[in-house]
């Protein structure tokens, strides 16, 4: 199968320019590639005013012959990046899996979302274990806005379909708006989870309003999370139609009263679609356990807040410092509590470990080097390690073992078939799964294998 990658003729899924607004901290500072000998501009000078910076790319099978009389599922997927300028939907990691899944059958958008944000200053928090540093308004801010944007893109793609051969919208692919997947990498998985699973604003309010108004339908500087700035408005509810998420070492913020009873936090819910899950047992990001997110008091050093909210849509434009104290203000949970948690609740789940891997796919034996997948893949002198087990050896081959866990793992639910399978969690090891009912490769060749030393 070969696969067609095209923008939309409607490039932008922003619906005003007037409301739709960002802050831009480094404009166009690294015209090539995002470096440490960037020169940052660290004063906000305008805010975006142009309604089509908002794209996606769509990946689609080009010679599938039945697009009019069955439409193919869609994956929908978010880049990393940590939100910064540097990030965005021409990252290797999200373009290379977007293939894999449409040589899969699916198809499968490429999306951006709002980026603009600096790195806090190292300030750990004191006896934190691992340590963790502050976490600065601007942060939260850069969170909110990008996650805004994947609830407005999934929103848009579902009403450009239904306006498809209206004479607005003429696309060469046709999607099952009932049949959606909802995934990213790293950042963008957060922002992928939270807009599957924080349901309702009030669940918002609870982690983006801990220490900084942001949320909120009256004096929120954002405006509500389900904000009608996008081609597809707020009233279309989505929650329904997705089938399962795709969460590749991602996290979950979690209050810090629901810690303890993470599943509470989700029991208001209407329905929680499956979750697959892959992380590395070393991630550094976002810790496989859980970890604490302490915000700062003070604004980070070459930050000021006032600049940014010239930006800022409603009234109350200022933030609130709070008073330090041990306790985290709230807690990210990655990929095996988000397997604990959802199987506890009889959500049907898969978790995948690597037991050297740190945060994304990596060379491992490079001291140092496990933060830059750039320089990994190409890093020749040192054994490829981030293979969850199966012995591959190159970052292309990986995300092509992964694509097709996610492709298998869809079939088990659409075909009713996941109380077939018997082995959920693989640490350190291959699931060569290829079917989804009781046979004898239902675990292929896996036995269990013994915790990551992390554990």
């Amino acid at each position: 199968m070969t696969i067609g990658t095209t923008y939309p003729s409607f490039i932008s899924y922003g619906k005003t320019a007037t409301n739709f607004k960002d802050v831009q901290y480094c404009l166009n500072c690294c015209t090539s590639h995002c470096s440490d000998n960037c020169t940052f501009n660290n004063t906000v000078t305008s805010c975006t005013s142009d309604n089509s910076v908002l794209k996606y790319y769509v990946y689609y099978p080009n010679n599938y012959p039945n697009y009019s009389t069955c439409p193919l599922p869609a994956v929908i997927l978010f880049h990393g990046g940590a939100y910064n300028e540097c990030g965005d939907f021409n990252d290797e990691g999200v373009i290379t899996m977007c293939q894999e899944l449409a040589y899969r059958g699916f198809v499968c958008f490429d999306v951006n979302y709002r980026v603009g944000v600096l790195a806090d200053a190292v300030d750990i928090v004191p006896g934190s274990n691992p340590p963790v540093n502050y976490t600065t308004a601007q942060q939260v801010l850069a969170i909110y806005r990008a996650c805004q944007d994947a609830r407005g893109a999934i929103r848009s793609i579902i009403q450009r379909q239904s306006d498809e051969g209206t004479g607005t919208i003429n696309d060469p692919y046709r999607i099952d708006v009932n049949n959606l997947i909802i995934g990213g990498i790293s950042a963008g998985s957060l922002i992928a989870m939270n807009a599957v699973y924080y349901q309702q604003q009030q669940m918002l309010d609870v982690i983006f309003g801990t220490s900084i108004k942001l949320a909120g339908t009256t004096n929120g500087v954002l405006g509500p999370m389900d904000a009608d700035y996008y081609y597809g408005s707020p009233t279309i509810e989505y929650f329904s139609k997705i089938r399962c998420v795709f969460n590749m070492w991602g996290g979950m913020f979690i209050p810090k009263s629901n810690i303890n009873s993470i599943g509470s936090f989700f029991s208001s819910d209407t329905y929680l679609p499956p979750i697959i899950s892959f992380q590395g047992d070393l991630d550094d990001v976002f810790n496989i356990h859980q970890q604490g997110v302490y915000y700062s008091n003070t604004p980070l050093k070459q930050f000021d807040p006032t600049k940014e909210s010239k930006c800022l849509i409603g009234s109350n434009k200022t933030f609130t410092p709070k008073q330090l104290n041990k306790d985290p203000d709230l807690y990210t949970i990655g990929a095996s509590n988000i397997y604990n948690t959802f199987t506890g609740s009889s959500v049907f789940s898969e978790l995948y470990v690597d037991c050297e891997m740190h945060h994304g796919l990596d060379c491992g034996g490079c001291p140092g080097d496990h933060d830059n997948p750039a320089k990994d893949k190409t890093c020749n002198a040192c054994l490829f390690q981030s293979d969850f087990g199966t012995g591959l050896s190159t970052y292309a081959d990986v995300y092509a073992y992964i694509a097709g866990r996610e492709a298998t793992f869809y079939q088990a639910i659409i075909g009713g078939k996941t109380g077939f399978i018997n082995k959920t969690k693989f640490v350190e090891c291959d699931n060569n799964r290829n079917k989804c009912t009781n046979t004898s490769d239902n675990t292929g060749t896996c036995a269990d294998p013994p915790p990551c030393n992390n554990d």
